[in-house]
């Protein structure tokens, strides 16, 4: 292969993977049907409400599920200005704070910092550790009923956007429910939806089973 060629060849190939890394960098989820709490997660709920009723303000909010670990899942009850990206308002949202009391923050606290247990990360409700963790380190999860740029589902992310900047998963659900939480920070670290070839995007799962990325309809995600 003479050298013109294997350059126009080099060329090609370049663009071609520059074409796909771009579409990777901004492919979003299909946004997560509204989920209605499970029954295991209902009586989860209220042994945690009896648990957590007499919370303070302070007893929740530098939460740190695991401090040493350099990774950090920052979740993000409180709202504010958040600036635009691929998902959303391109000139930024005012998110609405959810309203959630302080036994809900910390029972999905507790549930997400369950799920993501065997893994070397920090999940936490500090907002100075966030900011000043690197971005490639973080990602940020804001609850929020601020839904107009996705409205009629309970969550919504891009694909593969722990560590990048404006990395943010989106949880729309009025309900205090921990599995969207996490089934939106799976989409964050590369996870597609567990569904069933040539069927449904989202497996129900069966008996008292189902996967955390499907759609939760029986006890237990995973």
């Amino acid at each position: 292969m003479n050298k013109f060629l294997s350059a126009i060849l080099g060329i090609i190939s370049l663009c071609f993977t520059q074409s796909l890394a771009a579409q990777h960098k901004h492919k979003t989820c299909s946004g997560l049907p509204i989920v209605e709490p499970t029954e295991k997660e209902l009586k989860e709920y209220e042994i945690l409400k009896k648990k957590f009723a007499n919370l303070k303000i302070s007893d929740h909010v530098n939460f740190e599920s695991d401090p040493g670990f350099e990774k950090i899942i920052y979740l993000d009850f409180e709202g504010g200005f958040i600036e635009g990206s691929e998902i959303w308002d391109v000139n930024g949202v005012t998110a609405v704070p959810t309203g959630f009391e302080n036994w809900e923050k910390r029972m999905i606290i507790e549930l997400v910092s369950a799920d993501f247990q065997p893994f070397k990360v920090n999940i936490t409700t500090n907002r100075y550790l966030y900011n000043n963790t690197s971005t490639e380190n973080k990602v940020r999860v804001v609850f929020t009923s601020t839904n107009y740029f996705r409205p009629g589902i309970s969550g919504v992310t891009s694909l593969n956007c722990f560590g990048r900047e404006h990395g943010i998963a989106w949880v729309f659900s009025s309900l205090a429910n921990s599995s969207t939480a996490t089934h939106e920070i799976g989409h964050t670290l590369g996870l597609n939806h567990d569904g069933v070839l040539g069927g449904t995007e989202y497996y129900s799962g069966h008996s008292d089973w189902y996967p955390i990325m499907g759609r939760g309809s029986t006890n237990m995600g995973q």
